[in-house]
């Protein structure tokens, strides 16, 4: 997967986690053990909230922010969040809202 964005007006509705949980069920099929995730700067709480670790970092410099970085996590690939009870997973890992959004 190249890009996975959620418009702001849905932002904090669940589904962000529904489609992260979709992308790590379709790495672990592929055998992946883990997931490469190339972040927004303004994504990396969510992430790391879904249990992503930080690896480092790459410049991305835009207009008026020449120091600007983009975040690079990993994910694991676990039986535990592939689980098809995602919603007892991922709840402990991102908070409440995503109860009955997956």
């Amino acid at each position: 997967m190249r890009n996975l964005w959620v418009a702001p007006e849905h932002m904090r509705q669940g589904f962000g986690r529904a489609l992260l949980f979709h992308a790590l069920q379709t790495a672990a099929l592929g055998g992946a053990s883990f997931i490469h995730i190339d972040a927004d700067p303004n994504a990396e709480s969510f992430y790391v909230a879904c249990g992503a670790a930080r690896i480092g970092e790459v410049p991305a410099p835009i207009a008026g922010q020449p120091n600007r970085i983009r975040p690079q996590l990993m994910l694991a690939v676990t039986r535990s969040n592939i689980s098809s009870d995602a919603d007892a997973i991922w709840r402990p890992l991102c908070g409440p809202s995503v109860a009955g959004k997956l």
